[in-house]
């Protein structure tokens, strides 16, 4: 993002055909990223049915991406609800929409809606699961006009652009200005780059609870000899390098939430290691949503830069 030196953060932490991937961290900016870098063919290649059947929460949920969706309803309707109260306008778009299920509750609620995803199995299962405008592909090819929506929503998508800049570019321009009602909300994890990760990794063996699916430390990328998983996220933000890399893709961050996901299988679980991290978990999250301190994901509101914030603002 500043091109300036990197320096190794995580060794081996990903693998994908043959190839391991290290963590590097930029001593400039902070930004955290995969290196050697993947092409755009590799990248594009991981999304196919295996990641939302097993790999898309990193084990941090029971079931695939389908079953699972019944627990996600409440962090849409939040979002929604945030979106409705910075726009009048009701034409939304979600990239990375997946299998749809985000976009179903936005056209429940009355949302004129459209949707793409570079995956054909998760745009095949928005089609025919809710009959949704779900176009397969990059948003660069999908050739909207100026300022076309109302509102642009991705969630858990930039960490995943090899080129993040270019992309928030384009959504820039098919979001309407901000004295118009555009708004762009997106959904970032900045748990990488958070404190208490750095804290984590010097207690990696505590945290081993096993090293099969849906281990803990598999979760939180702590474990250096359970099973791999591919280098998913290309980047990893922290709440400045957010704000600087929207800055420099046209879009201007002017709010921001912090929270921390709480692994959904430990609550699963019985035995007293398990209940001890999920108390641990969810005290963490109350302290980190009370005082606004980084945590493992953003969510974050902005509009073209340049553009008037109106009176809608005030409303957040």
């Amino acid at each position: 993002l500043c091109e300036s030196e990197a320096r190794l953060y995580a060794p081996a932490l990903y693998e994908h055909s043959g190839q391991s991937y290290d963590l590097v961290r930029c001593d400039r900016c902070g930004i955290v990223f995969v290196d050697p870098f993947p092409d755009e063919k590799t990248v594009n290649s991981l999304y196919n049915e295996k990641y939302f059947l097993q790999d898309y929460s990193f084990g941090s949920v029971e079931g695939d991406y389908l079953a699972s969706e019944a627990a996600r309803v409440d962090e849409y309707r939040h979002i929604l609800s945030r979106i409705a109260r910075l726009t009048d306008g009701r034409n939304l778009l979600e990239i990375g929409c997946a299998a749809g299920g985000f976009l179903k509750e936005a056209k429940a609620q009355g949302w004129k809606v459209t949707g793409v995803d570079v995956s054909p199995w998760a745009v095949k299962m928005a089609r025919e699961r809710f009959s949704l405008d779900v176009r397969q592909g990059s948003l660069e090819n999908m050739n909207f006009d100026d300022n076309s929506f109302d509102a642009v929503f991705f969630g858990d998508l930039v960490e995943h652009l090899s080129d993040p800049i270019s992309y928030l570019t384009e959504v820039a321009r098919v979001v309407k200005p901000r004295d118009r009602g555009g708004v762009v909300v997106s959904k970032v994890p900045t748990y990488v780059n958070s404190f208490y990760y750095r804290w984590l990794r010097g207690i990696t063996d505590f945290l081993r609870l096993n090293e099969g699916e849906g281990s803990l430390a598999k979760l939180l990328k702590l474990s250096d000899t359970a099973e791999k998983l591919p280098p998913y996220h290309l980047y990893e933000y922290g709440p400045s390098t957010v704000r600087y890399v929207f800055q420099r893709g046209g879009l201007e961050v002017f709010d921001e939430e912090r929270t921390l996901l709480v692994p959904e299988f430990l609550s699963k679980r019985l035995d007293p290691l398990s209940k001890i991290m999920l108390g641990i978990f969810s005290m963490m999250r109350l302290f980190i949503e009370t005082f606004g301190l980084p945590g493992g994901h953003m969510l974050v509101f902005a509009a073209p830069c340049g553009d008037k914030q109106g009176d809608k603002q005030s409303d957040k």
